[in-house]
């Protein structure tokens, strides 16, 4: 008997047997796969694309919140999300702004500044009432009640002084220190 079955197998009823088999298999393990456990873990990179979605397939819900960038969209689409620009808000609070004009001598003419001393030639440290350190300053030669004009290609710089003053350095136009009249705004 075993010499029969034997005889009965052949390349082609073991190949016909094989894929009967992987595609009875194959068709049953498919099925079997459970809801959602294909992912994107599962997937080869740019393994799906346009051509191999239906229309429609994505739809907002069915993208998890912030997994889609506003770079990963086309321009046109991006255009589209482009609204009318909204109402202006009420304006805040203004910072406060301290100012102060400074004469050839380092007297204080106008402003708020509480301060004026000396640091080298040409250089006045300027004090408020509170330390404006943190704060953006800016200054410009000017003519000042005073004082004579300064030259035209002179120049001022201002950096962060002592305990939380500014110091304002003046210059000569071949760049030498000077004292020459100033004006100073500084906004926190």
């Amino acid at each position: 008997m075993r010499r029969r079955i034997l005889d009965r197998l052949s390349y082609a009823n073991v190949v016909a047997t094989l894929a009967l088999f992987l595609a009875l298999g194959g068709t049953g393990y498919a099925l079997s796969l459970p809801r959602n456990s294909v992912g994107s873990a599962q997937l080869r990179s740019d393994s799906v694309g346009r051509p191999e979605l239906r229309r429609n397939a994505v739809t907002s819900p069915a993208i998890r919140n912030r997994s889609v960038r506003i770079g990963d969209l086309s321009r046109g689409a991006r255009g589209v999300l482009r609204g009318p620009t909204g109402a202006i808000g009420p304006p805040g609070p203004a910072g406060p702004t301290y100012a102060a004009s400074v004469n050839t001598i380092g007297d204080i003419i106008h402003g708020n500044a509480n301060f004026s001393g000396q640091s080298g030639v040409g250089g006045r440290i300027i004090g408020f009432d509170r330390p404006v350190d943190a704060c953006v300053a800016t200054a410009t030669l000017a003519t000042v009640a005073g004082s004579a004009a300064p030259p035209a290609t002179a120049h001022v710089t201002v950096a962060p002084g002592p305990d939380g003053r500014v110091l304002v350095q003046t210059f000569n136009p071949n760049g030498s220190p000077a004292a020459l009249p100033f004006n100073l705004v500084v906004a926190c």
